[in-house]
């Protein structure tokens, strides 16, 4: 069984999961150990094809991991619009119960996004809140495809903890 939990970036989810102690493997690390590159925000800029490639092989890894939380997006924001973080391609070959949306305040993400250093991510304002909507939507749409369980969460500024605790009772419900 796994149980994806996106958020487009900046909205804390790694964070928070950091203090779930749940067993958590990253899609995107897997895809970066699968790419060969050095940087994993280059991924995003890769031909569209040669992202959907990484994305099955990924997911192939990730279904034999058993019991695991993923942490993911579920939607990529790229140069030519948006790329479903777990296309039917990925999502065909991952046994999904569980689908857990974090979300943020917009003004919190630009500034989370500001102080995070070790990413290279976009600092404007401008785009978060329909990146959000796309995030939601996609998930949403998983959700139908697989019959799972679908939950938001919000990661308020200064309460991880508590949102950490909300996915805790999500994962053991």
């Amino acid at each position: 069984m796994v149980a994806i939990i996106g958020g487009i970036p900046g909205v804390g989810k790694t964070t928070v999961l950091e203090k779930t102690g749940l067993k958590v493997v990253n899609f995107g690390t897997v895809m970066l150990e699968l790419s060969g590159l050095n940087d994993r925000d280059r991924i995003r800029n890769l031909p569209i094809e040669k992202q959907k490639d990484l994305q099955k092989k990924a997911a192939e890894r990730i279904s034999s991991m058993g019991r695991v939380l993923v942490d993911t997006h579920y939607s990529i924001k790229t140069g030519k619009g948006y790329l479903p973080g777990i296309p039917p391609w990925v999502a065909e070959r991952i046994e999904i119960e569980n689908i857990i949306v974090v979300e943020a305040d917009e003004l919190n993400i630009v500034e989370r996004r500001a102080k995070d250093m070790s990413r290279s991510r976009d600092g404007e304002l401008e785009g978060i809140g329909e990146h959000q909507l796309v995030n939601r939507d996609f998930a949403i749409a998983l959700a139908q495809m697989k019959g799972a369980v679908l939950s938001i969460v919000k990661n308020e500024e200064g309460k991880a903890d508590e949102c950490a605790q909300r996915i805790k009772e999500i994962m053991e419900g």
